[in-house]
């Protein structure tokens, strides 16, 4: 199951959504997880566009994984800033256990930029760094932080990860086996 949430069809990587798809036996795209009885397939595919949120401090794998263990809940606890972090990581390892593992996280960094009360600064402040996956939701995001870190460019997306806390739900994720 290619599950497919918040994703602007203009971006370049919607060729990548796809070709996925169509190399998938039964291919599937999903706008709300919710919906899907994700038992019924014997893979899912997290597709995150790896971007600052608002209360999480980024979106990627774990955040949009744990969408998808309880996706109107905690999507609008999260959005009123309601959903502590470990919370996040809690609910994405339920559905990891609950799909048994057979889960490929992709995070695509294209656009890449921070965003205050969901509106991105200037464009000149975005940047396009790549497609990264991994079976991996915990490292996945890790390396997400650690690409950002390198550049210039990322300093206000740390700056505001870390006035989120937002390596809490990473760092809890991996004392509970996450990743």
């Amino acid at each position: 199951k290619l599950s497919k949430n918040n994703i602007d069809e203009s971006f370049v990587w919607t060729e990548l959504i796809e070709g996925l798809s169509e190399s998938l036996d039964e291919p599937a795209i999903v706008e709300t997880p919710a919906s899907v009885d994700f038992a019924d397939y014997n893979c899912t595919i997290v597709l995150s566009h790896f971007r600052s949120h608002d209360t999480a401090g980024f979106n990627g794998a774990v955040k949009q994984t744990a969408v998808i263990s309880t996706a109107p809940e905690t999507a609008s606890r999260l959005s009123a800033g309601q959903c502590p972090l470990d919370v996040l990581a809690e609910n994405a390892k339920e559905t990891v256990d609950g799909l048994d593992g057979h889960i490929l996280y992709i995070n695509v960094m294209d656009r890449t930029t921070v965003e205050s009360a969901g509106v991105a600064l200037p464009e000149s402040n975005t940047y396009d760094i790549g497609i990264l996956a991994s079976y991996d939701p915990v490292a996945l995001d890790q390396a997400c932080i650690d690409l950002i870190a390198i550049l210039r460019e990322g300093a206000p997306l740390l700056s505001h990860i870390e006035a989120c806390s937002g390596l809490s739900a990473l760092t809890y994720g991996e004392q509970i086996g996450l990743g």
